[in-house]
């Protein structure tokens, strides 16, 4: 999310500050009391994340066709189906790495980081939201990685990088360049 809302408006100053503060408060709600990802969590945290303003539409998939960038999200009617396969494959890896934690056995890092920039990256190509998917994607790869005691990538350093890998991902599912960059920006 920018200065600009995806309705083609600029939000104010005091907008901007309200986004800002929200995202500190869902970032701090995320980490103190992880809970586990399911839909209405994640429908949740944008809501939270977009603190509750109208034009951001919190907490609720969007109902129409929308661009970012040069790429089409994926079609209102399939956001639903798409984002449930994307929990699925996560509670998934996370079922394995709690029976690998349940032998005293830590998941490892390099497979955590793998599938935080996977599920970051999906969240993103399905654009399930009307506005605020960049901070809805990070903070779940942020949460993820938090909640195995990992560092998490700060794309912030380098956007024009991140923008690049992020379209190799949309265009041939191709998770390398972004894995790298997040690798190379670990903070």
């Amino acid at each position: 999310m920018g200065h600009v809302g995806n309705d083609g408006r600029p939000f104010t100053a005091a907008e901007q500050e309200r986004f800002e503060w929200a995202l500190l408060l869902a970032y701090e709600r995320s980490v103190q009391q992880p809970p586990p990802l399911t839909l209405p969590t994640l429908l949740d945290w944008h809501a939270a994340l977009s603190a509750h303003h109208p034009r951001m539409h919190p907490g609720a998939f969007r109902e129409g066709e929308i661009t970012f960038g040069s790429f089409l999200g994926t079609l209102a009617p399939d956001v639903p189906l798409e984002i449930g396969a994307a929990l699925n494959v996560h509670q998934e890896a996370v079922m394995l790495w709690t029976a690998c934690l349940e032998v005293g056995m830590p998941p490892d890092a390099d497979d955590v980081l793998t599938h935080a920039t996977w599920l970051h990256a999906e969240l993103l190509r399905i654009h399930p939201m009307h506005d605020g998917n960049g901070r809805l994607a990070r903070l779940v790869q942020y949460w993820l990685m938090h909640a195995y005691g990992l560092r998490a990538p700060d794309y912030s350093r380098d956007r024009a990088a991140y923008y690049q890998a992020l379209a190799a991902y949309f265009l041939h599912r191709d998770l390398h360049p972004l894995l790298t960059l997040s690798r190379t920006h670990l903070i």
